[in-house]
């Protein structure tokens, strides 16, 4: 359910928007790792990171949001290792 939920999180906060365009300078979260992902998500809920959209994004965010939106982009690794995700 953690996946599912957050690819739902992702999609409403039009993530892809930003991380998935060529036009952004943001990177590409597809497919890394979970302990970076938790960790750069933390450093942008916390100041450490400054990226104004961010900050206004993750405000909102609650910890199984940022567990789930977690589970969900590494889990595409996964998946892409199998032959069967993006």
């Amino acid at each position: 359910m953690a996946f599912i939920a957050g690819r739902q999180k992702y999609v409403s906060a039009n993530c892809a928007h930003c991380h998935q365009s060529f036009r952004h300078h943001a990177p590409r979260l597809v497919g890394q790792k979970a302990g970076f992902l938790a960790k750069a998500l933390q450093q942008f809920k916390v100041g450490e990171r400054q990226a104004p959209m961010m900050a206004k994004l993750l405000k909102t965010w609650t910890s199984e949001d940022f567990n789930n939106v977690v589970t969900y982009l590494s889990g595409l690794r996964l998946m892409r290792a199998c032959g069967d995700g993006h």
